[in-house]
Protein backbone atom coordinates (compact mmCIF):
# COMPACT_ATOMS: atom_id res chain seq x y z
CA UNK A 1 0.00 0.00 0.00
CA UNK A 2 3.32 2.22 0.94
CA UNK A 3 3.95 1.88 -2.71
CA UNK A 4 1.13 2.19 -4.35
CA UNK A 5 0.52 5.24 -2.79
CA UNK A 6 4.05 6.89 -3.57
CA UNK A 7 3.14 5.95 -7.05
CA UNK A 8 -0.12 7.87 -6.86
CA UNK A 9 1.53 11.19 -5.16
CA UNK A 10 4.22 10.24 -8.00
CA UNK A 11 1.88 10.41 -11.19
CA UNK A 12 0.41 13.29 -9.65
CA UNK A 13 3.52 15.47 -9.58
CA UNK A 14 5.40 14.45 -13.06
CA UNK A 15 4.41 16.99 -15.63
CA UNK A 16 2.49 15.92 -18.75
CA UNK A 17 4.50 16.04 -22.49
CA UNK A 18 1.39 18.14 -23.64
CA UNK A 19 2.71 20.99 -21.00
CA UNK A 20 5.14 21.83 -22.82
CA UNK A 21 7.62 20.42 -19.93
CA UNK A 22 11.03 22.76 -19.32
CA UNK A 23 14.86 20.65 -20.22
CA UNK A 24 14.45 20.47 -16.37
CA UNK A 25 11.67 18.50 -16.06
CA UNK A 26 12.25 16.02 -19.43
CA UNK A 27 15.46 15.19 -17.39
CA UNK A 28 13.38 14.79 -14.04
CA UNK A 29 11.27 12.21 -16.50
CA UNK A 30 13.78 10.37 -18.11
CA UNK A 31 15.26 9.95 -14.45
CA UNK A 32 12.04 8.56 -13.18
CA UNK A 33 11.60 6.41 -16.08
CA UNK A 34 14.61 5.04 -15.90
CA UNK A 35 14.49 3.69 -12.17
CA UNK A 36 10.88 2.59 -13.15
CA UNK A 37 12.46 0.58 -15.73
CA UNK A 38 13.82 -2.14 -13.50
CA UNK A 39 12.48 -1.13 -10.09
CA UNK A 40 8.88 0.35 -9.99
CA UNK A 41 6.60 -2.03 -8.00
CA UNK A 42 4.21 -2.17 -10.42
CA UNK A 43 5.64 -4.54 -12.78
CA UNK A 44 4.05 -3.35 -15.48
CA UNK A 45 5.28 -0.63 -16.22
CA UNK A 46 9.22 -2.02 -16.17
CA UNK A 47 10.85 -1.55 -19.45
CA UNK A 48 11.13 -4.62 -21.53
CA UNK A 49 14.18 -3.33 -23.45
CA UNK A 50 15.98 -3.86 -20.36
CA UNK A 51 15.48 -7.59 -20.09
CA UNK A 52 18.71 -8.41 -19.68
CA UNK A 53 18.10 -7.54 -16.21
CA UNK A 54 21.75 -8.31 -14.69
CA UNK A 55 23.00 -4.57 -15.18
CA UNK A 56 24.82 -1.63 -12.63
CA UNK A 57 22.92 1.66 -11.79
CA UNK A 58 25.68 3.00 -10.52
CA UNK A 59 25.80 5.83 -13.15
CA UNK A 60 22.35 6.49 -12.92
CA UNK A 61 22.10 6.97 -8.99
CA UNK A 62 25.21 9.52 -9.68
CA UNK A 63 23.10 11.32 -12.69
CA UNK A 64 19.98 11.38 -9.21
CA UNK A 65 22.81 13.38 -6.77
CA UNK A 66 23.75 15.57 -10.02
CA UNK A 67 20.15 16.93 -10.24
CA UNK A 68 18.68 15.90 -7.02
CA UNK A 69 17.30 19.36 -6.39
CA UNK A 70 14.50 18.43 -9.39
CA UNK A 71 12.88 16.12 -7.20
CA UNK A 72 9.70 17.28 -4.90
CA UNK A 73 9.25 15.10 -1.55
CA UNK A 74 7.46 12.67 -2.62
CA UNK A 75 9.82 11.92 -5.62
CA UNK A 76 13.07 11.85 -3.58
CA UNK A 77 10.74 9.23 -0.75
CA UNK A 78 9.76 7.14 -3.32
CA UNK A 79 13.43 7.01 -5.04
CA UNK A 80 14.69 6.22 -1.47
CA UNK A 81 12.45 3.69 -0.91
CA UNK A 82 13.49 1.89 -4.06
CA UNK A 83 17.25 2.75 -3.41
CA UNK A 84 18.22 2.97 0.29
CA UNK A 85 15.55 1.68 2.27
CA UNK A 86 17.08 2.19 5.17
CA UNK A 87 17.50 6.13 4.69
CA UNK A 88 14.98 8.86 5.05
CA UNK A 89 16.30 10.78 2.42
CA UNK A 90 18.57 9.17 -0.58
CA UNK A 91 19.94 12.39 -0.95
CA UNK A 92 20.44 13.51 2.66
CA UNK A 93 24.12 13.72 4.07
CA UNK A 94 25.37 13.35 7.73
CA UNK A 95 27.57 16.76 8.54
CA UNK A 96 31.55 16.27 8.39
CA UNK A 97 33.08 16.32 11.65
CA UNK A 98 36.48 17.48 12.28
CA UNK A 99 36.63 15.28 15.54
CA UNK A 100 34.84 12.43 15.08
CA UNK A 101 33.91 9.55 17.21
CA UNK A 102 36.57 6.41 17.20
CA UNK A 103 35.21 3.85 15.25
CA UNK A 104 32.54 1.05 16.89
CA UNK A 105 33.59 -2.22 15.86
CA UNK A 106 31.47 -4.42 13.50
CA UNK A 107 29.93 -0.96 12.41
CA UNK A 108 30.77 0.56 8.73
CA UNK A 109 31.35 4.30 8.61
CA UNK A 110 27.85 4.61 7.74
CA UNK A 111 26.59 3.04 10.44
CA UNK A 112 24.38 -0.02 11.24
CA UNK A 113 22.01 0.26 8.38
CA UNK A 114 20.13 -3.45 8.27
CA UNK A 115 18.72 -6.08 11.62
CA UNK A 116 21.13 -8.14 10.30
CA UNK A 117 24.17 -8.84 9.49
CA UNK A 118 27.05 -10.77 8.40
CA UNK A 119 30.71 -9.33 9.21
CA UNK A 120 33.62 -9.97 7.20
CA UNK A 121 37.15 -8.93 6.97
CA UNK A 122 36.91 -6.02 5.00
CA UNK A 123 32.62 -5.91 4.54
CA UNK A 124 29.60 -5.39 6.47
CA UNK A 125 26.53 -7.29 4.99
CA UNK A 126 23.33 -6.36 6.49
CA UNK A 127 19.58 -6.70 4.90
CA UNK A 128 16.15 -6.24 7.00
CA UNK A 129 13.71 -8.59 5.13
CA UNK A 130 13.10 -12.34 5.32
CA UNK A 131 13.49 -12.53 2.56
CA UNK A 132 16.91 -12.28 2.36
CA UNK A 133 18.67 -15.84 3.39
CA UNK A 134 22.11 -16.02 5.17
CA UNK A 135 23.31 -18.09 2.95
CA UNK A 136 23.01 -15.26 0.01
CA UNK A 137 24.31 -12.94 2.65
CA UNK A 138 27.54 -15.06 3.23
CA UNK A 139 27.68 -15.93 -0.34
CA UNK A 140 28.03 -11.97 -1.39
CA UNK A 141 30.39 -11.56 1.31
CA UNK A 142 32.64 -14.02 0.19
CA UNK A 143 32.46 -13.04 -3.23
CA UNK A 144 33.18 -9.25 -2.10
CA UNK A 145 36.25 -10.45 -0.01
CA UNK A 146 37.36 -12.55 -3.19
CA UNK A 147 37.44 -9.08 -5.02
CA UNK A 148 38.99 -6.90 -2.74
CA UNK A 149 41.77 -10.09 -2.53
CA UNK A 150 42.41 -9.67 -5.92
CA UNK A 151 41.73 -5.74 -6.76
CA UNK A 152 43.69 -4.18 -4.14
CA UNK A 153 45.76 -6.96 -2.65
CA UNK A 154 47.39 -8.36 -6.11
CA UNK A 155 46.29 -5.75 -8.99
CA UNK A 156 47.27 -2.74 -6.41
CA UNK A 157 43.82 -0.38 -6.98
CA UNK A 158 43.39 1.77 -4.22
CA UNK A 159 41.70 0.41 -1.08
CA UNK A 160 38.18 2.61 -0.46
CA UNK A 161 38.55 5.46 1.62
CA UNK A 162 37.84 4.78 5.33
CA UNK A 163 38.62 0.67 4.92
CA UNK A 164 41.44 1.39 7.72
CA UNK A 165 39.06 1.86 10.32
CA UNK A 166 35.84 1.08 8.66
CA UNK A 167 34.12 -2.24 7.26
CA UNK A 168 31.89 -0.77 4.11
CA UNK A 169 28.72 -1.55 3.61
CA UNK A 170 26.90 -3.67 1.22
CA UNK A 171 23.12 -3.56 1.67
CA UNK A 172 20.74 -6.74 0.40
CA UNK A 173 17.20 -5.21 -0.72
CA UNK A 174 15.23 -8.42 -1.26
CA UNK A 175 13.70 -7.83 -4.51
CA UNK A 176 14.03 -10.97 -6.65
CA UNK A 177 12.01 -9.26 -9.95
CA UNK A 178 15.40 -7.40 -10.56
CA UNK A 179 19.03 -9.06 -10.79
CA UNK A 180 21.21 -5.67 -10.48
CA UNK A 181 23.13 -3.36 -8.05
CA UNK A 182 25.26 -0.22 -7.29
CA UNK A 183 27.76 1.43 -5.30
CA UNK A 184 27.21 4.82 -4.63
CA UNK A 185 28.63 7.33 -2.05
CA UNK A 186 27.48 9.10 1.43
CA UNK A 187 29.41 11.48 3.42
CA UNK A 188 30.76 10.20 6.58
CA UNK A 189 32.45 11.40 9.78
CA UNK A 190 35.62 12.99 8.92
CA UNK A 191 36.13 11.08 5.61
CA UNK A 192 34.25 12.46 3.06
CA UNK A 193 32.69 10.90 0.31
CA UNK A 194 32.52 6.68 1.39
CA UNK A 195 31.42 4.71 -1.00
CA UNK A 196 28.94 1.60 -0.13
CA UNK A 197 27.45 -1.07 -2.10
CA UNK A 198 23.43 -2.28 -2.54
CA UNK A 199 22.20 -5.42 -4.32
CA UNK A 200 19.31 -6.93 -5.28
CA UNK A 201 18.38 -10.76 -4.04
CA UNK A 202 17.60 -11.24 -7.91
CA UNK A 203 21.01 -11.04 -8.85
CA UNK A 204 22.24 -13.75 -6.58
CA UNK A 205 19.89 -16.23 -9.07
CA UNK A 206 23.04 -16.39 -10.93
CA UNK A 207 26.04 -17.78 -9.14
CA UNK A 208 28.32 -16.71 -11.57
CA UNK A 209 26.73 -13.43 -12.11
CA UNK A 210 26.76 -12.90 -8.19
CA UNK A 211 30.40 -13.47 -8.46
CA UNK A 212 31.18 -10.97 -11.30
CA UNK A 213 28.84 -8.97 -10.08
CA UNK A 214 29.93 -8.49 -6.38
CA UNK A 215 33.58 -7.79 -8.53
CA UNK A 216 32.08 -5.31 -10.58
CA UNK A 217 30.64 -3.09 -7.53
CA UNK A 218 33.89 -3.21 -5.13
CA UNK A 219 35.30 -1.86 -8.51
CA UNK A 220 33.07 1.06 -8.45
CA UNK A 221 34.18 1.67 -4.50
CA UNK A 222 37.54 1.75 -5.89
CA UNK A 223 36.65 4.32 -8.34
CA UNK A 224 34.94 6.37 -6.14
CA UNK A 225 37.95 6.48 -3.83
CA UNK A 226 40.52 6.79 -6.95
CA UNK A 227 38.54 9.89 -8.96
CA UNK A 228 35.23 10.70 -10.13
CA UNK A 229 36.82 12.61 -13.43
CA UNK A 230 35.99 10.11 -16.17
CA UNK A 231 33.11 10.09 -17.98
CA UNK A 232 30.38 7.74 -17.24
CA UNK A 233 30.81 5.62 -19.93
CA UNK A 234 34.76 4.43 -18.76
CA UNK A 235 33.71 3.52 -15.41
CA UNK A 236 30.83 0.65 -15.95
CA UNK A 237 33.52 -0.24 -18.75
CA UNK A 238 36.58 -0.43 -16.56
CA UNK A 239 34.21 -2.38 -13.94
CA UNK A 240 32.83 -4.94 -16.40
CA UNK A 241 36.46 -5.61 -17.64
CA UNK A 242 37.64 -6.09 -14.13
CA UNK A 243 35.75 -8.70 -13.66
CA UNK A 244 37.24 -11.03 -16.11
CA UNK A 245 40.47 -10.32 -13.79
CA UNK A 246 38.42 -11.41 -10.83
CA UNK A 247 37.01 -14.66 -11.76
CA UNK A 248 38.52 -15.92 -15.26
CA UNK A 249 36.61 -18.55 -15.86
CA UNK A 250 32.90 -17.07 -15.50
CA UNK A 251 33.17 -15.16 -18.47
CA UNK A 252 29.68 -13.68 -17.98
CA UNK A 253 31.12 -10.06 -19.17
CA UNK A 254 31.61 -11.91 -22.84
CA UNK A 255 27.46 -11.31 -23.28
CA UNK A 256 27.64 -7.48 -22.74
CA UNK A 257 30.17 -6.67 -25.01
CA UNK A 258 27.43 -7.20 -28.02
CA UNK A 259 26.28 -3.93 -26.49
CA UNK A 260 29.38 -2.55 -28.52
CA UNK A 261 29.28 -5.38 -31.64
CA UNK A 262 25.67 -4.78 -32.09
CA UNK A 263 25.57 -0.76 -32.20
CA UNK A 264 29.13 0.28 -33.40
CA UNK A 265 27.80 3.05 -35.06
CA UNK A 266 27.44 4.47 -31.62
CA UNK A 267 29.98 7.37 -30.15
CA UNK A 268 32.67 5.09 -27.62
CA UNK A 269 31.64 7.72 -24.82
CA UNK A 270 28.30 7.77 -25.27
CA UNK A 271 26.71 7.48 -21.96
CA UNK A 272 22.54 7.44 -20.77
CA UNK A 273 20.60 5.85 -18.49
CA UNK A 274 17.35 6.52 -20.54
CA UNK A 275 18.33 4.78 -24.03
CA UNK A 276 18.89 1.17 -23.79
CA UNK A 277 21.46 0.53 -26.51
CA UNK A 278 23.77 3.16 -25.22
CA UNK A 279 23.40 1.85 -21.70
CA UNK A 280 24.42 -1.35 -22.56
CA UNK A 281 27.15 0.32 -24.95
CA UNK A 282 28.60 1.38 -21.97
CA UNK A 283 28.49 -2.47 -20.32
CA UNK A 284 30.41 -2.86 -23.98
CA UNK A 285 33.03 -0.63 -24.04
CA UNK A 286 34.78 -2.89 -22.09
CA UNK A 287 36.25 -4.42 -24.65
CA UNK A 288 38.47 -0.92 -24.59
CA UNK A 289 40.02 -2.38 -21.40
CA UNK A 290 40.52 -5.71 -23.41
CA UNK A 291 42.04 -3.43 -26.04
CA UNK A 292 43.96 -1.71 -23.76
CA UNK A 293 45.26 -4.98 -21.85
CA UNK A 294 46.15 -7.35 -24.54
CA UNK A 295 47.93 -5.06 -26.84
CA UNK A 296 48.86 -1.63 -24.86
CA UNK A 297 50.47 -2.98 -21.38
CA UNK A 298 48.56 -5.86 -19.45
CA UNK A 299 46.37 -4.69 -16.84
CA UNK A 300 48.26 -2.02 -15.65
CA UNK A 301 47.33 0.19 -18.36
CA UNK A 302 43.80 0.46 -17.49
CA UNK A 303 44.58 0.59 -13.97
CA UNK A 304 46.83 3.64 -15.38
CA UNK A 305 43.89 5.35 -16.50
CA UNK A 306 42.36 5.92 -13.29
CA UNK A 307 45.45 6.66 -11.68
CA UNK A 308 46.27 9.26 -14.59
CA UNK A 309 42.94 10.44 -13.64
CA UNK A 310 43.86 10.53 -9.29
CA UNK A 311 46.92 12.49 -10.44
CA UNK A 312 45.96 15.10 -12.71
CA UNK A 313 42.12 16.01 -12.35
CA UNK A 314 41.71 15.58 -8.52
CA UNK A 315 38.56 18.24 -8.68
CA UNK A 316 37.17 17.51 -12.38
CA UNK A 317 33.71 15.49 -12.47
CA UNK A 318 32.91 13.26 -15.14
CA UNK A 319 34.48 15.16 -18.10
CA UNK A 320 38.05 13.59 -18.83
CA UNK A 321 37.74 13.00 -22.21
CA UNK A 322 39.19 9.38 -23.05
CA UNK A 323 41.52 10.64 -25.43
CA UNK A 324 42.91 12.93 -23.55
CA UNK A 325 43.59 10.31 -20.75
CA UNK A 326 45.27 8.22 -23.40
CA UNK A 327 47.66 10.81 -24.67
CA UNK A 328 48.10 11.57 -21.24
CA UNK A 329 49.69 8.54 -20.27
CA UNK A 330 52.28 8.61 -22.93
CA UNK A 331 50.21 6.48 -25.52
CA UNK A 332 49.43 7.99 -29.00
CA UNK A 333 45.25 8.22 -29.04
CA UNK A 334 45.61 8.09 -33.02
CA UNK A 335 47.84 5.51 -32.83
CA UNK A 336 45.86 3.38 -30.08
CA UNK A 337 42.41 3.98 -31.57
CA UNK A 338 43.36 3.27 -35.58
CA UNK A 339 44.72 -0.19 -33.78
CA UNK A 340 41.73 -0.60 -31.56
CA UNK A 341 39.63 -0.59 -35.44
CA UNK A 342 41.81 -2.81 -36.92
CA UNK A 343 41.07 -5.32 -33.88
CA UNK A 344 37.43 -5.12 -33.44
CA UNK A 345 37.45 -5.84 -36.87
CA UNK A 346 37.68 -10.30 -36.10
CA UNK A 347 38.05 -9.42 -32.67
CA UNK A 348 42.25 -10.34 -32.28
CA UNK A 349 42.20 -10.15 -28.89
CA UNK A 350 43.49 -12.62 -26.36
CA UNK A 351 39.96 -14.25 -25.84
CA UNK A 352 38.85 -14.36 -29.62
CA UNK A 353 36.31 -16.60 -29.02
CA UNK A 354 34.31 -14.93 -26.17
CA UNK A 355 34.49 -12.07 -28.28
CA UNK A 356 31.06 -11.23 -30.80
CA UNK A 357 31.69 -10.65 -34.12
CA UNK A 358 31.17 -6.85 -34.92
CA UNK A 359 28.13 -5.61 -36.85
CA UNK A 360 28.57 -4.76 -40.57
CA UNK A 361 27.22 -2.03 -42.37
CA UNK A 362 28.32 -3.54 -45.67
CA UNK A 363 29.89 -6.86 -47.33
CA UNK A 364 31.17 -6.23 -50.61
CA UNK A 365 31.32 -9.12 -53.04
CA UNK A 366 31.83 -7.10 -56.41
CA UNK A 367 34.32 -4.61 -57.57
CA UNK A 368 34.13 -1.70 -58.27
CA UNK A 369 32.26 -0.69 -55.82
CA UNK A 370 30.70 2.68 -54.39
CA UNK A 371 28.59 3.20 -51.38
CA UNK A 372 27.44 6.22 -49.23
CA UNK A 373 26.86 6.14 -45.67
CA UNK A 374 22.94 4.56 -44.77
CA UNK A 375 21.35 7.43 -42.29
CA UNK A 376 20.38 4.61 -39.94
CA UNK A 377 23.93 3.48 -39.16
CA UNK A 378 25.63 6.80 -39.64
CA UNK A 379 28.87 7.11 -37.10
CA UNK A 380 28.46 9.47 -34.19
CA UNK A 381 31.74 10.66 -32.66
CA UNK A 382 34.25 7.80 -32.19
CA UNK A 383 31.73 5.05 -33.50
CA UNK A 384 32.65 3.51 -36.02
CA UNK A 385 30.92 1.92 -39.45
CA UNK A 386 32.65 -1.85 -40.52
CA UNK A 387 32.46 -2.34 -44.09
CA UNK A 388 34.29 -6.03 -45.28
CA UNK A 389 35.39 -6.68 -48.37
CA UNK A 390 35.40 -10.72 -49.26
CA UNK A 391 38.66 -12.32 -50.02
CA UNK A 392 37.19 -14.03 -53.17
CA UNK A 393 37.84 -10.62 -54.20
CA UNK A 394 41.65 -10.78 -54.74
CA UNK A 395 44.18 -13.24 -54.81
CA UNK A 396 47.24 -12.84 -52.12
CA UNK A 397 49.21 -9.96 -53.64
CA UNK A 398 46.38 -8.26 -55.26
CA UNK A 399 45.89 -4.41 -53.88
CA UNK A 400 42.56 -3.07 -52.78
CA UNK A 401 42.28 0.78 -53.78
CA UNK A 402 39.77 2.90 -51.58
CA UNK A 403 38.82 6.36 -52.01
CA UNK A 404 36.91 7.91 -49.31
CA UNK A 405 35.36 10.98 -48.87
CA UNK A 406 33.79 12.64 -45.31
CA UNK A 407 31.84 14.90 -44.25
CA UNK A 408 32.97 18.15 -43.12
CA UNK A 409 32.78 18.85 -39.36
CA UNK A 410 34.70 16.11 -37.66
CA UNK A 411 38.20 14.84 -38.17
CA UNK A 412 37.84 11.33 -39.92
CA UNK A 413 39.61 7.91 -39.57
CA UNK A 414 39.42 5.61 -42.37
CA UNK A 415 41.55 2.81 -42.00
CA UNK A 416 42.23 -0.15 -44.41
CA UNK A 417 42.89 -3.79 -42.93
CA UNK A 418 43.66 -6.97 -44.49
CA UNK A 419 42.97 -10.30 -42.50
CA UNK A 420 44.56 -13.79 -42.36
CA UNK A 421 42.77 -16.62 -40.31
CA UNK A 422 40.98 -13.86 -38.30
CA UNK A 423 43.66 -12.08 -37.32
CA UNK A 424 44.90 -8.72 -38.31
CA UNK A 425 47.85 -9.11 -41.28
CA UNK A 426 48.35 -5.24 -42.06
CA UNK A 427 46.76 -1.77 -41.02
CA UNK A 428 46.92 1.23 -43.14
CA UNK A 429 45.41 4.78 -42.37
CA UNK A 430 43.87 6.67 -45.38
CA UNK A 431 45.91 10.14 -45.40
CA UNK A 432 42.94 12.49 -45.70
CA UNK A 433 43.31 16.56 -46.74
CA UNK A 434 41.50 19.24 -45.96
CA UNK A 435 38.15 18.00 -47.37
CA UNK A 436 38.32 14.76 -46.13
CA UNK A 437 38.99 12.73 -48.87
CA UNK A 438 42.04 10.67 -49.54
CA UNK A 439 42.34 7.39 -51.05
CA UNK A 440 44.71 4.30 -50.41
CA UNK A 441 45.77 0.65 -50.63
CA UNK A 442 46.08 -2.44 -49.06
CA UNK A 443 47.35 -5.62 -50.14
CA UNK A 444 44.98 -8.90 -49.78
CA UNK A 445 46.10 -11.39 -47.87
CA UNK A 446 44.59 -14.84 -47.78
CA UNK A 447 41.25 -13.50 -45.56
CA UNK A 448 38.79 -10.42 -46.17
CA UNK A 449 39.82 -6.59 -45.83
CA UNK A 450 38.17 -4.46 -43.76
CA UNK A 451 37.55 -0.36 -44.67
CA UNK A 452 36.73 1.18 -40.66
CA UNK A 453 35.43 4.63 -40.61
CA UNK A 454 35.38 6.79 -37.67
CA UNK A 455 34.69 10.49 -37.22
CA UNK A 456 36.34 12.87 -34.24
CA UNK A 457 33.98 15.82 -32.84
CA UNK A 458 36.03 16.88 -30.26
CA UNK A 459 32.45 18.63 -29.62
CA UNK A 460 31.11 15.33 -28.35
CA UNK A 461 32.35 15.18 -24.81
CA UNK A 462 31.54 15.88 -21.35
CA UNK A 463 29.09 15.21 -18.86
CA UNK A 464 26.34 17.70 -20.92
CA UNK A 465 27.04 16.47 -24.60
CA UNK A 466 23.12 14.53 -25.48
CA UNK A 467 24.25 11.50 -26.27
CA UNK A 468 20.46 10.90 -27.01
CA UNK A 469 20.68 13.67 -29.77
CA UNK A 470 23.95 13.14 -31.03
CA UNK A 471 25.18 13.99 -34.60
CA UNK A 472 26.10 11.48 -36.91
CA UNK A 473 28.05 12.15 -40.46
CA UNK A 474 27.94 11.17 -43.36
CA UNK A 475 30.84 9.71 -45.71
CA UNK A 476 30.95 8.22 -49.05
CA UNK A 477 33.45 5.52 -50.35
CA UNK A 478 34.34 4.11 -53.47
CA UNK A 479 36.77 0.68 -54.30
CA UNK A 480 38.51 -1.09 -56.72
CA UNK A 481 40.91 -3.96 -57.61
CA UNK A 482 44.61 -3.21 -58.76
CA UNK A 483 46.88 -5.76 -59.46
CA UNK A 484 47.60 -8.73 -61.18
CA UNK A 485 43.94 -9.85 -61.25
CA UNK A 486 42.97 -6.95 -62.84
CA UNK A 487 45.64 -6.74 -65.15
CA UNK A 488 45.10 -10.16 -66.54
CA UNK A 489 41.34 -10.34 -66.57
CA UNK A 490 39.73 -6.70 -65.93
CA UNK A 491 38.13 -6.19 -62.51
CA UNK A 492 34.47 -7.59 -62.21
CA UNK A 493 31.16 -5.37 -62.40
CA UNK A 494 27.38 -5.55 -60.57
CA UNK A 495 25.97 -5.97 -57.17
CA UNK A 496 28.16 -3.77 -54.44
CA UNK A 497 27.24 -5.66 -51.24
CA UNK A 498 24.35 -5.93 -48.44
CA UNK A 499 23.26 -2.60 -47.74
CA UNK A 500 20.99 -3.73 -44.74
CA UNK A 501 23.18 -3.62 -40.99
CA UNK A 502 23.92 -7.20 -41.29
CA UNK A 503 26.94 -9.61 -41.08
CA UNK A 504 26.14 -11.08 -44.22
CA UNK A 505 27.36 -11.43 -47.94
CA UNK A 506 25.04 -10.54 -50.87
CA UNK A 507 24.15 -12.13 -53.62
CA UNK A 508 26.72 -12.24 -56.01
CA UNK A 509 24.76 -12.19 -59.11
CA UNK A 510 26.32 -10.80 -62.14
CA UNK A 511 25.12 -8.65 -64.37
CA UNK A 512 25.53 -7.69 -68.42
CA UNK A 513 27.98 -5.34 -68.30
CA UNK A 514 29.76 -2.48 -66.73
CA UNK A 515 27.37 0.24 -68.12
CA UNK A 516 24.55 -0.14 -65.39
CA UNK A 517 27.01 -1.01 -62.39
CA UNK A 518 28.75 2.39 -63.49
CA UNK A 519 25.45 4.60 -63.88
CA UNK A 520 24.06 3.17 -60.46
CA UNK A 521 27.35 4.44 -58.87
CA UNK A 522 26.81 7.72 -60.17
CA UNK A 523 23.39 8.44 -59.25
CA UNK A 524 24.20 7.15 -55.94
CA UNK A 525 26.80 9.25 -55.64
CA UNK A 526 24.77 12.26 -56.38
CA UNK A 527 22.13 11.11 -54.26
CA UNK A 528 24.28 11.09 -51.58
CA UNK A 529 25.93 14.60 -51.77
CA UNK A 530 21.86 15.99 -51.95
CA UNK A 531 21.15 13.77 -48.73
CA UNK A 532 24.23 14.85 -46.41
CA UNK A 533 23.13 16.05 -43.41
CA UNK A 534 23.92 16.41 -39.55
CA UNK A 535 20.92 16.40 -37.65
Amino acid sequence: MFYLTLLVILAGTRPSLADNPTREQLLKQSLLRAIDARLSPDHSIRDSRYSRGRDCLTPLVMELHQNQALFDPAERAYLTSLLVPWKDDIFQDTPLSDDPAPPLAGYSCHGRQGNQQLLGEHFSVEWDDAGVSESTAQFFLESLEYAWNVEVDEMGWNAPLSSDDYPILAYIVDDMSYSGAFTSVSQCSSYGYVPYIVAYTGAFSWDTWAEDMAAHEFNHAIQFSTSWAHEFWWWEATATWVEDQVHPDNDTWSYYISGYSDNPELGMTASSQQDPDIFYHMYGMAIMGFHLNDHFGGAEAVKSTWDFAEENYPYSYYGLYFPDAIDGMGLDFQQFYVDFMATSTVMDYEQQDLFPNIDLVDSITWLPASKSSDASTEPESLGQNYVRFSSTLGQPGDELEVTFDGEQGPDWFAVLVSTEDSRVVETLLLDLDETNSGTGRITFASGNVYLVISPMDDDAQGESYDWTNADHWSYTWEADLVGAQQEDSGSASGDTGDDSKQDSASCGCSSAGPAPATWLSLLAMVFAGLARRKP
